[in-house]
């Protein structure tokens, strides 16, 4: 899970809560629970933070350590 959130956080790129849920187009207390690790990630947010931030799930849930091709 710590993977995840560190990636996750990676994606947000300093965004506070509030506008990186606009982004995604979710609601801040649900991304709030998901950023404090407080909830596990559903499949909603894993695809819109992949579709929104041009990441793959695998790389977001830590399976691949990969991005745009080139070695993380």
């Amino acid at each position: 899970m710590k993977e995840f959130l560190d990636r996750l956080n990676e994606c947000r790129n300093g965004m506070p809560v509030s506008a990186f849920s606009r982004f995604l187009g979710m609601n801040q207390k649900t991304l709030d629970l998901y950023i404090k690790g407080e909830r596990k990630p559903s499949v909603e947010l894993i695809l819109a933070v992949c579709s929104k931030c041009g990441r793959s799930a695998d790389w977001l849930l830590g399976i691949a350590c990969y991005v745009y091709g080139e070695e993380c």
